[in-house]
């Protein structure tokens, strides 16, 4: 799942200040403009993607904010339609889950250091004792 990949989670969160720019009234509008273009299509998935119109992501296409979440590499599609559903769902994800999101991030980076003080005790002990990080539950 794209959410355990570390990297990406770090994007993201290096990207909350723009998804929260979605939260004001004009950001919001130009979402739900899109949302209600591509409801307002009928056929399948395939057949609304054949048929949907370039042009109603112009707008969204010239905000920095997009840009610069579309432009998470996990997330970076071909085309506008498929950029803007990794959007939207991104954006779901953001307000959703944004405090998760950041307990996610500091317990694998937590873990990361953790390791990587494992592995240089490891190099560094010549006293023949098992030197490794310990945690303690703290009441």
């Amino acid at each position: 799942m794209i959410l355990s990949n570390v990297n990406f989670l770090s994007d993201i969160i290096n990207h909350f200040t723009q998804l929260e720019k979605f939260n004001t009234k004009s950001r919001t509008k130009l979402v739900d403009n899109i949302k209600t273009e591509i409801n307002n299509e009928n056929g399948t998935a395939d057949e609304i993607k054949a048929n949907i119109d370039n042009n109603i992501f112009a707008a969204i296409e010239s905000d920095e904010n997009y840009v610069a979440v579309t432009s998470i590499p996990q997330i970076h599609e071909e085309t506008s339609l498929d950029n803007f559903l990794n959007f939207y769902q991104l954006l779901c994800i953001y307000k959703d889950s944004k405090t998760e999101l950041s307990k996610a991030l500091n317990r694998e980076e937590y873990e990361r250091c953790k390791q990587n003080l494992n592995q240089t005790l490891k190099m560094v002990n010549t006293s023949g004792l098992k030197l490794q990080a310990s945690e303690k539950k703290m009441n």
